[in-house]
């Protein structure tokens, strides 16, 4: 492994498709979910396959349109020093973001909830991910997410 870690290009790295988590090999490395754009979250595990059979972050990736894992491997007394370095390196969006409380509701007016109606048919998304995508949208015009 090189120390040279400013050399690693995620879009050349080994990746799976995020649907196809099963095909991730049993050893330990970095992970980064992808999607076309950007890194959206980097972490580390002693087993990839293990990690992503039931990942913590899976409906928020998903809602922000991951595409694929990409994997670095690497021997375990490294992950957290090369995970340290992704993150500095990457910024990705949910790396010290909180997990949603799936459990999370609000009230909203009707005239609200019929506009978040007519967007989902409109946009072809669920009403949780029209409103994710919005407050995404507001965050990055008030300058209140990560840029690259």
């Amino acid at each position: 492994m090189s120390d040279d870690l400013s050399t690693i290009s995620v879009h050349t790295l080994p990746c799976v498709s995020f649907h196809q988590p099963h095909i991730l090999p049993e050893t330990s490395g970095i992970y980064f979910a992808t999607n076309k754009d950007e890194v959206l979250y980097i972490g580390l595990t002693k087993n990839l396959l293990q990690r992503w059979r039931k990942h913590n972050r899976n409906k928020q990736l998903s809602n922000l349109g991951c595409t694929n894992i990409a994997y670095y491997l690497c021997n375990e007394n490294d992950l957290r020093r090369i995970e340290k370095a992704m993150i500095v390196m990457f910024n990705p969006c949910l790396n010290g973001a909180p997990e949603l409380d799936p459990k999370m509701r609000f009230n909203i007016s009707p005239y609200t909830t019929e506009l978040l109606n007519s967007l989902s048919l409109r946009l072809g998304l669920r009403e949780r991910e029209v409103v994710e995508v919005a407050i995404r949208e507001l965050a990055k015009k008030q300058g209140l997410w990560p840029q690259k």
